[in-house]
C-alpha cells in the first residue's frame, strides 16, 4: 500500500476529530464527528452556528486537528496531524456530504445543523506499526 494510501485508509476508519481555532488571540478546541471524502481530501462535519468553534472558523476558515486510534500499546500508536481550510456546504456539494454523513451517522437524519466541509492542506500521520515514531506526509497540490 502506498504511503497516501495509508493515510487516507486510517483517516476513513476512524470517526472523530479534534478541531483548533484560532480567532485573533482566541484558541479553542472541539472534537467533532466527521466523514471523509476521499475524492476532495476533506471532512465533511456538522455543527451548529452557535458553537464556539463554528463561530471562530467564520471569522478565521483556518483549522489545525488531529485524528488519533485509542491504542494504549506505544508500539501500535497511529494518528494524524492536519490543517485545512473550512466552508460552508451549499448546493450539491451539501447534499453529497449529507448523505455520506448520514450513511455513516442515521441520527443526523434527525437534526439540521449545518454542514461543513475542511478541506485538508497537509496531513502528517504517524505509524508507530511501521516503526517506531515512522511519519507519512501529504500536500495538496493545486
Amino acid at each position: 500500500m502506498k504511503s497516501e494510501e495509508k493515510i487516507w485508509f486510517f483517516i476513513k476508519n476512524n470517526h472523530v476529530s479534534s478541531i483548533s481555532t484560532l480567532n485573533g488571540t482566541s484558541l479553542w478546541a472541539a472534537n467533532l464527528f466527521y466523514v471523509f471524502d476521499s475524492d476532495g481530501f476533506c471532512l465533511f462535519v456538522m455543527s451548529d452556528h452557535s458553537t464556539r468553534h463554528v463561530q471562530e472558523w467564520t471569522a478565521n476558515d483556518r483549522v489545525a486537528g488531529t485524528i488519533s486510534g485509542q491504542e494504549s500499546n506505544v508500539a501500535k500508536l497511529r494518528g494524524v496531524q492536519f490543517t485545512g481550510t473550512v466552508k460552508l456546504l451549499k448546493g450539491e456539494e451539501k447534499k453529497h456530504a449529507f448523505r455520506c454523513y448520514t450513511r455513516s451517522f442515521p441520527i443526523a437524519l434527525a437534526h439540521s445543523s449545518p454542514l461543513w466541509g475542511i478541506s485538508l492542506d497537509y496531513v502528517k500521520f504517524t505509524d508507530n506499526t511501521l516503526g517506531f515514531g515512522k511519519k507519512l506526509t501529504w500536500t495538496r497540490q493545486e
